[in-house]
């Protein structure tokens, strides 16, 4: 099952960060328990992350006294997904430590290792000034290599809630201070349609000739298939969204894991009515392409959004670059102040 999970994160998720990975066992049976916030998902992220036999289990389903007594390595295991109105999602994964035995303990763990998601509009807050952090206010990656550079947001996350929680008691004003001044930058960046790091983009002519020559390029050659992809994955993922949208708020909380089964009878009714028009040759080879260009798609319009923001970004800064030396020296005394609470 791990490729299925590796397919899940190349597919829906855009960045991955876990923490405490090494804990999780390389050797024996495991039990690994979430906390269910998206029970499918959950268990694709935890076959891409376990490297031994496993046992997957949400912590409220009811199965779980029963396991816990059977397995002598049980990882608690604690997930978040945000940016749920975008197709690929942003996760984080924090391992607990290994515990053995006693139910009690293992919800004990897993309450500690959740305690960073509990306050979700902290946490996302959080989330937001970590990454203004990693930025270290030096200029952005170019489009397509941030998946394959390090990207320690959940870390830099996890240590920015320890030392809120700690200068909070210590120093409640000079906190206060702070969260006052980053909130009214990330309300400025919101307004303006500007991610964190692209407040550091170089404004060379040069650079940007190149960006729009390679940009041009590669979305001109990935459009047929991109175009192929969506005619023949709209109707299934736009009938996944409408039945899901209409179930109970409550429900739809769940909606991530429901369109994978939903939408997966859409498709195989897809796939019976074109095994009827095609002949067989044509339709083995329809079947063949089709995951392809589904995925070529949704990379495809993903980097057409990442670029035409990045565009419009770079013109913003041309035509008002006392902006950008404003928001680029506001940035850097933020990212100065945080560094110097924990010293």
């Amino acid at each position: 099952m791990r490729w299925l999970g590796w397919l899940f994160i190349k597919i829906f998720v855009r960045e991955l960060g876990v923490v405490g990975g090494e804990r999780i066992p390389r050797q024996g049976k495991v039990l690994f328990v979430s906390n269910g916030e998206q029970a499918l998902f959950d268990y694709l992220l935890v076959s891409w992350l376990a490297e031994t036999a496993y046992e997957f289990v949400t912590v409220d389903d009811d199965a779980l006294g029963m396991l816990v007594g059977k397995y002598e390595q049980i990882v608690p295991i604690g997930i978040h997904y945000w940016g749920r109105r975008r197709l690929r999602l942003t996760a984080g994964v924090r391992v607990g430590r290994v515990v053995s035995g006693d139910e009690e303990e293992v919800r004990r763990e897993l309450a500690e290792v959740c305690r960073l998601f509990v306050d979700v509009e902290q946490f996302e807050g959080l989330q937001w000034v970590a990454t203004l952090l990693a930025t270290a206010g030096a200029a952005p990656s170019a489009l397509g290599r941030e998946a394959y550079e390090p990207r320690p947001t959940l870390q830099l996350t996890e240590r920015l809630y320890l030392g809120y929680l700690r200068k909070r008691a210590a120093e409640p004003k000079v906190v206060a201070e702070i969260v006052a001044r980053v909130g009214r930058y990330q309300a400025e960046l919101a307004r303006l349609g500007i991610v964190p790091a692209e407040v550091f983009l170089p404004l060379r002519w040069g650079q940007a000739a190149f960006f729009a020559l390679r940009e041009f390029e590669l979305l001109v050659m990935g459009l047929p298939w991109a175009l192929w992809g969506w005619v023949n994955h709209v109707l299934p993922f736009w009938g996944t969204r409408q039945l899901v949208g209409r179930r109970e708020a409550a429900v739809r909380q769940k909606s991530l894991s429901t369109f994978l089964l939903v939408g997966g009878l859409l498709y195989v009714i897809q796939a019976v009515v074109i095994g009827f028009i095609l002949p067989t040759f044509w339709f083995v080879l329809y079947l063949l392409v089709w995951p392809y260009c589904g995925l070529l798609a949704i990379l495809y319009f993903d980097r057409v959004g990442s670029a035409w923001r990045r565009s419009r970004t770079f013109w913003y800064f041309r035509q008002n670059s006392e902006a950008q030396e404003a928001l680029m020296a506001e940035g850097r005394a933020i990212i100065e102040m945080i560094y110097a609470l924990e010293e």
